[in-house]
């Protein structure tokens, strides 16, 4: 494997995306094109290992190992500076991270993004209106699980943030504008913003549910909560931080939401050629940081042709039904019954 000394930086200047197609050539054309935009960038990604697009994957697009893996062969390396984070992305969109700030400190003197007074407030309204939400139904119906395990505690401004950085990368031919433009994702929670639907159109918002239902059979007032306070936390944002209210701003925002990781030091942000891994509850991929890099690894020997899998959730923390739900609402990812380890507990109404 060819690493390289020190990671670059990313300059703006690159061409404009070309989005997915449907058609499978094209996709093909778009797997290989990642590949060569990770070279680009300086993130070596080992010979063993290609991202595929086939019916075989989990997801219908993967990575699959095309080599023999030994347990803790390197098969990339990402370099911090191509991270997708709030303070890479400051530096590349000045602009950006000054209306960003502009609306934060509106929102905590009070002021909101559009007019005077209840920023403040309307924040920790909508954050006890979740929280209360949540709490409410989980009592209701005898649950012991309270928290809610998605980041509402402190809000998710990251997203909001991390969605206008995303869309000005685009817009401005970014390097980052390549790789975001083969982002995708396809289950019910993001068709509700893909269609810009609102927490309260409850039409749109039960068949959903009811499409979720399909696919883990758990309460639909547990889905009918989470996607409330999903939806419910979009719309706060676009008071709060000044997101366009528009479907081109909601994908985006549902899309980036389900790519994001936890870095460490409560800093959240989308790896370059992580985010193309599916996930599974046993990984044969881990990943390590290494000062300026981050590197994954196989934890154990992968045979040829098999799909390399990293675990987006904690590997000690178990699978219960609440974290299964939002492993769905946040991922699309259902998980089986088996690996639920408290599967039936909750109601099922």
């Amino acid at each position: 494997m060819i690493l390289l000394a020190s990671p670059p930086l990313l300059s703006s200047g690159a061409a404009l995306p070309v989005p997915l197609l449907p058609h499978p050539q094209a996709q093909v054309q778009a797997d290989l094109a990642l590949h060569g935009w990770c070279d680009s960038v300086g993130i070596p990604v080992s010979p063993s290992v290609r991202l595929r697009t086939t019916p075989e994957s989990v997801a219908g697009r993967g990575v699959f190992s095309v080599l023999p893996l030994r347990e803790g062969e390197v098969v990339a390396r990402i370099p911090t500076a191509c991270v997708l984070h709030p303070e890479n992305a400051a530096g590349a969109f000045p602009a950006v991270a000054e209306e960003l700030g502009r609306a934060r400190a509106a929102a905590a003197s009070g002021g909101g993004e559009g007019g005077s007074g209840g920023g403040s407030q309307r924040r920790d309204g909508f954050r006890r209106r979740i929280s209360a939400l949540w709490d409410r139904a989980m009592r209701r119906r005898g649950a012991t699980a309270t928290a809610v395990k998605d980041g509402e505690e402190d809000g998710g401004e990251w997203q909001a943030e991390l969605t206008r950085y995303a869309l000005a990368a685009v817009d401005e031919g970014h390097p980052w504008g390549e790789w975001i433009s083969q982002w995708n994702r396809d289950d019910p929670v993001h068709g509700l913003f893909r269609d810009n639907v609102r927490a309260d159109d409850e039409d749109a918002v039960l068949g959903a549910v009811g499409r979720l239902r399909e696919m883990l059979p758990l309460p639909g007032w547990m889905f009918r909560g989470a996607l409330a306070i999903r939806l419910g936390r979009l719309e706060a944002h676009r008071s709060l931080l000044g997101l366009a209210d528009d479907v081109r701003t909601s994908e985006m925002y549902s899309v980036l939401g389900s790519r994001a990781m936890d870095l460490g030091d409560g800093i959240t942000g989308v790896m370059p050629f992580y985010d193309m891994i599916n996930h599974s509850l046993r990984p044969n991929l881990s990943l390590d940081c290494e000062g300026e890099w981050f590197e994954l690894y196989a934890n154990c020997d992968v045979d040829a042709g098999e799909e390399v899998f990293l675990c987006y959730t904690k590997l000690d923390d178990p699978m219960t039904e609440t974290n299964a739900l939002w492993a769905l609402v946040q991922w699309g990812i259902p998980t089986p019954s088996e690996d639920i380890v408290d599967w039936g507990s909750a109601e099922r109404r």
